[in-house]
């Protein structure tokens, strides 16, 4: 009986067992950790994320368990034994098994670059029907500024506003809306620094830079909320999805955060958010700039840097608001309140506050010429005597430069 034959089939039937105990294992833990560390799965590119992650951790686990098992395997069967004070046999090499080594980690980095391409490109594909909301097809954009994040929704309609003129009807929220099974295109772009729109929930994560707009398509499959939408600000959180900035972004980096409500069905949507907001910007565009600037204003991220008493501001970052109709016109000899507010809106470097730094981001290509003249003549107001201090008609000329 060949006794040396015998031994390495009984090593390769448990070496076989080994592995297949292995790759059992790291699929075990695949399967089991993957919903522990990351949310419930909010969108269907969510899905494709964690099937892809947990592959990456199965072959992972694998790995680690095989080289780990070798190891100690080793370490116990070639362990130094009283009295063998022998030196062990040189071996030169094994061109066998550096070819295999070699070639099966080769084989599975092209195994996981192709299917990590695979989702990537489901993920990004063009879907029908993209932003569909009341039977009709929307522009969403998002727009990163420090430090604060703002949604556009643009319908195809025009409204007249107060000077007769017609106007796309344009809402601007801090809070993205969509429902469950809606095609969701999203535009990102930043107007000052780089930033990362990132949603865990979702697992949707996108650079905004600078000069560069970028795509991002998801379908939500989980509604953020039960039961009744309640529009309370104070109950927002409960009811969303969070949104972060993933990249270093300033000094209020860590506030710079959004929410994604989706609710359960498109006319839960048009109920609770939709129809309330296009009637509400009916309502300011037909309405006088002073009482429009107040709401206007707050569908801006002014909030996250200023202060200002009759809305609640408490920013700190940039110069106080409250107050500042009775600042503006002193502020720079010969030019006047309202030409010094819309200038700094629209060029802020222009006029640097003294103990500010220069982070404010120039509102030029993503405030309308309506919008300015609305929260300019708002911010003229905001003085002691409650009384404008702005001549409202050279507001409008001014403002007409930029129409």
């Amino acid at each position: 009986m060949n006794l040396g034959q015998s031994n390495s089939n009984i090593n390769i039937v448990f070496l076989l067992i080994f592995l297949v105990v292995v790759v059992i294992a790291g699929f075990a833990v695949g399967a089991a950790v993957t919903p522990i560390v990351f949310p419930p799965a909010a969108a269907a590119e969510a899905e494709n994320v964690d099937s892809l992650f947990q592959t990456f951790l199965s072959i992972g686990t694998a790995i680690f368990l095989l080289v780990e098992g070798l190891l100690v395997y080793s370490i116990i069967r070639y362990r130094h034994r009283p009295g063998d004070d022998g030196d062990a046999q040189p071996i030169h090499g094994n061109a066998m098994l550096e070819i295999v080594w070699t070639i099966i980690p080769a084989l599975l980095v092209i195994f996981l670059s192709l299917i990590s391409y695979d989702v990537w490109t489901r993920n990004q594909e063009v879907k029908a029907q993209e932003n569909i909301v009341n039977g009709q097809e929307i522009e969403v954009r998002a727009v990163a500024q420090r430090f604060a994040w703002t949604f556009e929704y643009e319908a195809p309609e025009t409204v007249t506003n107060f000077r007769g003129e017609d106007v796309p009807i344009l809402i601007k929220d801090n809070t993205l809306h969509t429902y469950v099974g809606q095609n969701v295109h999203l535009t990102i772009q930043s107007l000052d620094v780089n930033h990362a729109f990132w949603v865990p929930a979702m697992r949707l994560k996108q650079d905004a830079l600078p000069g560069y707009v970028a795509d991002l398509r998801f379908r939500p499959t989980l509604a953020s909320y039960e039961g009744e939408f309640d529009p309370d600000p104070e109950k927002l959180n409960e009811q969303s999805y969070p949104v972060v900035c993933a990249e270093l972004c300033g000094g209020g980096h860590g506030e710079m955060v959004a929410r994604i409500v989706v609710h359960p069905s498109e006319e839960a949507m048009l109920s609770a958010f939709w129809d309330n907001s296009v009637e509400n910007f009916i309502r300011i565009a037909q309405t006088n700039p002073v009482e429009a600037g107040r709401e206007i204003i707050q569908n801006y991220p002014c909030f996250s840097c200023h202060t200002l008493d009759d809305l609640g501001w408490a920013g700190v970052i940039g110069p106080a608001l409250t107050g500042i109709g009775d600042r503006a016109g002193e502020r720079i000899e010969g030019v006047s309140a309202e030409e010094y507010l819309v200038r700094s809106i629209y060029f802020p470097d222009e006029f640097i506050v003294n103990g500010f730094q220069n982070q404010m981001p120039p509102f030029r290509s993503s405030m309308s010429a309506d919008d300015l003249e609305g929260i300019v003549a708002y911010l003229c107001a905001q003085t002691s005597s409650g009384e404008s201090a702005c001549d409202l008609e050279h507001l409008t000329e001014i403002v007409n430069e930029y129409r």
